[in-house]
């Protein structure tokens, strides 16, 4: 029987959590075989401080993980990120500027984890609430220098052997052949719970998909139900998967100062995280890394010390420099201890598969 460990987390409004489990689950140097990035748009320690107190008594699944560290999300260009410039670091490991998508600032294509992953005939999942050709996502399957020209985005994700997209913005098909490029599309939550196999690509809005509080069931999968379908039909491979998934819309509530929007949405991406560690918690070989391109809006957390007095207040309605989190469980996952800046992530997740 694995020797049992025990780590005491101190949460991010000052909680305590203990997690308790077997050594191989969460550490050491077994091999890693399926890596699930979770990207939490606009998400940093003010969302995830404020999402914890309004929780009540039932902790986050994204503050259960054992490892944290923070790092650091300015670009090439500027000290205050796009999402594009934030996406390129978590993708290659490299600084680029503002709008490029994995090009470097001199204009050449940056290896993205997804080619690494193909290249050594894994499946590959990319999944998001936004527009599938929005900057995050699109970091992870295009190149090309300026973030707005997604209907060429569109055409490059096409050319790509991603088996599993999900997300928004069929808008951006509407010229192009998918079924020519091997993919089944699937328009409703219902056609994509009803699929076993096969390249997917799963387009349910013409743009963004909807907030969580407006999405209609039986047109629009959560994102934890996203996650869920992506992990059952990419885990059939032998040789393993690397799956990204974007809670986009957090960003959107963030940007509007929407509090109560906000929270609905860290609480639909918890969601998503926990569909991820309930796969890897059955395994010892799937990587569970959870992290955010940036923070947006300066959310703080104000007022006394006691909970009638608490307010929460946003600095502004645009990203900010703020470091923000970045969390991981299993194999290899005490690595991210060591990391400073957002492209240690990138870089580490092309170190797990070499």
């Amino acid at each position: 029987m694995p020797a049992l460990i025990v780590v005491l987390i101190i949460g991010l409004a000052g909680s305590f959590y203990l997690y308790l489990g077997a050594s191989a689950r969460i550490s050491g140097e077994e091999e890693v075989r399926n890596v699930i990035l979770l990207i939490g748009d606009g998400m940093g320690p003010g969302q995830l401080t404020a999402a914890e107190i309004m929780n009540g008594n039932d902790s986050l699944a994204i503050l259960s993980l054992p490892y944290m560290s923070m790092v650091s999300t300015h670009s090439a260009s500027n000290y205050v990120t796009d999402s594009a410039a934030s996406a390129t670091a978590l993708a290659t490991g490299y600084k680029t500027n503002n709008l490029a998508i994995s090009m470097s600032p001199e204009g050449e294509n940056l290896i993205t984890v997804v080619e690494v992953a193909e290249a050594l005939g894994m499946s590959t999942g990319v999944v998001t609430n936004t527009r599938v050709t929005h900057a995050t996502p699109a970091c992870f399957m295009a190149h090309i220098s300026n973030r707005n020209m997604e209907y060429e985005i569109a055409g490059q994700i096409l050319e790509t052997e991603v088996d599993v997209i999900l997300g928004g913005g069929s808008s951006y098909f509407t010229s192009l052949n998918p079924i020519g490029a091997g993919y089944t599309i699937v328009e409703t939550s219902e056609e994509l719970m009803n699929l076993e196999s096969g390249k997917i690509l799963g387009l349910f809005t013409t743009s963004y998909m909807s907030y969580e509080s407006e999405r209609d069931p039986e047109i629009e999968p959560s994102l934890a139900e996203m996650t869920e379908k992506s992990i059952e039909l990419l885990s059939s491979d032998p040789d393993g998967f690397f799956l990204m998934i974007e809670g986009g819309r957090l960003d959107f509530a963030s940007h509007d100062n929407d509090f109560e929007g906000t929270m609905n949405e860290v609480y639909a991406f918890d969601l998503a995280v926990k569909e991820a560690l309930m796969f890897a918690d059955k395994r010892k070989d799937t990587l569970v890394i959870v992290t955010a391109d940036h923070e947006t809006g300066g959310l703080l957390i104000t007022g006394g010390y006691s909970s009638s007095s608490i307010r929460y207040e946003w600095i502004g309605t645009g990203h900010t420099g703020s470091m923000v989190p970045v969390l991981a469980y299993g194999p290899r996952a005490e690595a991210v201890l060591g990391f400073s800046d957002n492209t240690d992530v990138g870089s580490f997740l092309l170190s797990v598969f070499e």
